[in-house]
């Protein structure tokens, strides 16, 4: 009888840690896509800066740079497309419309 708490006992040991070691690669999971997430959004940060830089040096050169402001609007593009992907928005959330229209509206404001 002894041996059958035993083994309740050893099994219910290796549940329990089975449990918290899956919690705990969630956990990691989570937030390494946290880290991608926030290096996306740096990324993107700097391309907009960078888009800007190249929409002033369009508009001081009378339009002989246009290739590179086109560049990085299709990079900027493709970094908004990787965030939504880590965080698993197959479409654009109300934030990410929100975020899309801002980089539209403040490109806009930079051409002119």
């Amino acid at each position: 009888m002894d041996s059958y708490w035993a083994l309740a006992i050893l099994l219910l040991i290796g549940v329990l840690s089975y449990r918290t070691n899956r919690s705990l690669v969630e956990n990691q999971d989570a937030i390494f896509r946290g880290q991608e997430v926030l290096t996306g959004l740096n990324e993107l940060m700097v391309e907009i800066l960078e888009a800007e830089s190249a929409a002033r040096g369009f508009r001081d050169r009378g339009g002989k740079v246009l290739s590179r402001s086109l560049y990085l609007t299709t990079q900027m593009n493709a970094t908004v497309a990787q965030l939504r992907t880590l965080l698993r928005s197959p479409q654009p959330t109300a934030t990410a419309r929100l975020a899309e229209g801002l980089i539209a509206e403040k490109l806009a404001s930079t051409a002119a």
